[in-house]
């Protein structure tokens, strides 16, 4: 992929999110951090089933909720219903 699709296509995904680029990054950082802090914690979870009993499914329901009310976010699932 050429470097100008990229950054149409980065261009238009800013455009569809109605997000600027810092905001889209500092969006994306959080949501990985909580993704990689729930990821270690359900490892160790997996070793001491008595540590973060709920950390998991309570992170990733609250992550869900949260992006799920997102506008393009919506789109996508309405696509992936479609599909099924």
């Amino acid at each position: 992929m050429g470097l100008e699709k990229i950054i149409k296509q980065s261009k238009n995904h800013l455009k569809e999110t109605n997000w600027t680029y810092w905001y889209h990054l500092k969006h994306s950082f959080t949501q990985s951090n909580r993704l990689l802090k729930v990821a270690l914690k359900s490892y160790i979870h997996g070793f001491f089933p008595w540590m973060f009993k709920s950390d998991g499914p309570v992170t990733i329901y609250k992550i869900y909720r949260e992006i799920s009310k997102i506008h393009h976010v919506q789109k996508i699932f309405k696509n992936l219903d479609k599909k099924d």
